[in-house]
């Protein structure tokens, strides 16, 4: 295991006797400091796992066209295995740090020794703002993590919170998360209305245009996912046969060659109903699929990012002829 700059094999020995602790700020009580939270790098307690991870996700803003404050929960994002968590105010790590540091009550003495000076020196002047300190999951991979992690951190009142230990890709996957597509609207080809035997063209087109993304953002760095289409899915009411190679928007024809074709054609992209809409008008319903990409990586699908289209009413009429044969 490579030892923490700060000595994190000495602070290990201290958890033995100490109990837990956290701030009001990470959504848990905050008991009473001498009552001894674990220390720093200790791989225990804290704010650890999810809790810890829900208060982070918290920490970093988003911003972009396909941000509307929703969250997509079939994204998996895996907390990082070392962290920084908020811990103490400054009066409160002074008392800890005098009932279990100076006077000899852990062997962790010697890895505190370069704070000890700062310590003191902002609880005589109460100054307000959190000690932060690392953490890890107990994991051999966040044992080596959070060797690169200061032990401690002094965070003043107001200033940026120590995020650098977020991965990019894992802040690519809360930017993913937080990415809400939008939905098709469909054209048919005859306008309107069709008729019994006659293909009819679907496209789609996206309010707000096609290309969507996020940002997501701490103070030392910020990553982007674009999503684009990814195919059309249609979906009717009424008899006839669909017809499925619809790519990113629909019908690849263009108005001229879908003006030019017949009845009983095979089409790209669009439906053939084999009956008129009598009681009724039939309804088309485009499911688009879309994916988003972060730095050249696809990062959806899986899981598929979908957004349902309302439904496009069809009515069908049956094409008459007049037989004047003798």
């Amino acid at each position: 295991m490579r030892q923490h700059r700060f000595g994190m094999r000495q602070r290990h020995i201290a958890v033995a006797s100490i109990g837990l602790a956290m701030l009001v700020s990470c959504g848990l009580v905050m008991p009473n400091a001498a009552a001894g939270p674990p220390p720093p790098g200790s791989g225990r307690a804290g704010c650890g796992g999810q809790s810890c991870w829900a208060y982070v996700e918290g920490l970093v803003t988003f911003s972009g066209n396909g941000y509307t404050g929703a969250v997509n929960p079939d994204i998996a994002i895996p907390p990082p295995s070392c962290w920084m968590q908020p811990w103490m105010s400054a009066a409160e790590m002074y008392k800890y740090f005098e009932t279990y540091i100076a006077a000899g009550n852990t062997g962790g003495g010697a890895a505190w020794a370069a704070f000890a000076d700062q310590i003191k020196q902002l609880n005589a002047d109460n100054a307000q703002g959190v000690w932060w300190a690392s953490n890890f999951d107990g994991s051999a991979g966040g044992s080596v993590c959070v060797g690169g992690l200061p032990m401690i951190q002094w965070v003043a009142a107001g200033a940026p919170p120590p995020l650098e230990f977020i991965p990019p890709r894992t802040l690519a996957l809360l930017a993913l998360s937080r990415l809400t597509v939008r939905p098709p609207v469909l054209a048919t080809n005859p306008v309107g209305h069709s008729y019994v035997g006659l293909p009819t063209f679907v496209t789609a087109t996206v309010p707000g245009g096609t290309t969507l993304s996020v940002t997501a953002s701490i103070p030392t760095d910020s990553e982007t996912v674009v999503a684009t289409p990814l195919k059309l899915v249609l979906a009717k009411t009424g008899p006839g046969t669909l017809f499925q190679d619809c790519g990113r928007l629909g019908s690849t024809y263009g108005a001229a060659e879908m003006t030019a074709t017949g009845p009983g054609a095979v089409i790209d992209c669009g439906v053939t109903y084999s009956r008129p809409s009598t009681g009724g008008d039939f309804t088309l319903t485009g499911k688009l699929y879309w994916t988003a990409s972060w730095n050249g990586e696809v990062l959806a699908p899986p899981p598929p990012l979908l957004a349902i289209g309302a439904p496009a009413p069809v009515p069908v009429a049956e094409i008459q002829s007049i037989n004047r044969g003798g």
